[in-house]
């Protein structure tokens, strides 16, 4: 004899992750948004290579080139809708914190 197991697939428990406060911009180089605003506020860095020159971020694969210059500007490190809201966690384009 066997005993049925169940699965709810009507209703899944699906827990959305929380945006990080301070997000890991670079990768390789293990560096945060946190420490970029340091670097703009008190190294005065305000381009992309200033950033990769203080500290270090960006100078890897590159590829988080485009979440520096966000920073840079002024915005959050994640862009478009497929980013987390950083008020609720949830997907921007489902959040509904606005």
């Amino acid at each position: 004899m066997y005993e049925a197991t169940f699965v709810n697939l009507v209703d899944p428990v699906i827990e959305t992750p929380k945006a990080e406060s301070d997000p890991t911009i670079c990768a390789c180089m293990k560096v945060k948004a946190s420490t970029i605003q340091i670097a703009m506020e008190v190294g005065n860095a305000a381009t992309l290579e200033e950033i990769n020159d203080l500290t270090q971020a960006g100078t890897g694969c590159r590829a988080c080139s485009c979440r520096i210059e966000r920073v840079l500007a002024g915005f959050p490190a994640q862009c478009g809708p497929c980013s987390l809201c950083p008020a609720c966690g949830v997907v921007s384009k489902l959040c509904q914190c606005a």
